[in-house]
């Protein structure tokens, strides 16, 4: 309002003293700590799972409506908690503000578009419900129904009059897995596991 990097452990290592120590003289147990603890920084759960990839709005019929394309991963935690019948809840969050060159960015606009992804084992289908307008939609996998969250239908955002013609106004979204709306027990876990922090940063963009 996150990037790999590949690293290795050297011929020599810097103590705690800033003193440089020769692999050699590194307790073994020591060494493979270290070797595990860059094997998690190089992992690809410690990535961002859920990305705003573009965003643009669009004036129509007096409301500018926002278009957005996510990149929507789903942890291997995530697909197993819809398989064993947990509704996952998601959050489109859009601001509008005013920029101001001496004081406080004024707040134009806040909403929340919220989206309900199940799975039913009788059909085998994933169930995605806009629960903004309860308009649902079926599909055969999880893949086709995250592709489809993936490219959200507009949303209309905030009438055009309420914004002055001669006047700077941008944009930020993010999307996020609302957590709080978990079952207690994943709702523990979704706090301090990393699996679980599926929410995008915010992404800015230009309205007029």
């Amino acid at each position: 309002m996150a990037s790999f990097y590949n690293t290795a452990i050297g011929e020599k290592m810097r103590g705690l003293n800033g003193v440089f120590l020769n692999a050699s003289s590194i307790h073994p147990r020591i060494a493979r700590l270290a070797c595990l603890l860059l094997l998690l920084v190089a992992s690809p759960v410690w990535a961002g799972l859920f990305q705003v990839k573009s965003v643009n709005s669009e004036l129509q019929d007096g409301v500018y409506h926002v278009h957005a394309h996510f990149d929507l991963r789903f942890s291997r935690a995530m697909k197993t908690a819809l398989e064993n019948g947990v509704t996952l809840i998601l959050a489109v969050e859009i601001a509008v503000e005013q920029p101001h060159r001496y004081w406080l960015d004024e707040d134009v606009a806040r909403l929340e578009q919220r989206y309900s992804v199940s799975f039913h084992p009788l059909t085998r289908q994933y169930l995605v419900t806009d629960l903004n307008t309860e308009v649902q939609k079926n599909f055969h996998s999880l893949r086709a129904a995250i592709e489809y969250l993936n490219n959200s239908a507009a949303v209309p955002t905030i009438d055009a009059k309420r914004l002055d013609p001669d006047g700077h106004y941008v944009g930020y979204i993010r999307v996020s897995l609302v957590r709080g709306s978990l079952p207690l027990a994943l709702k523990v876990k979704a706090y301090y596991k990393r699996e679980w922090r599926a929410a995008s940063d915010w992404l800015r963009w230009r309205i007029q």
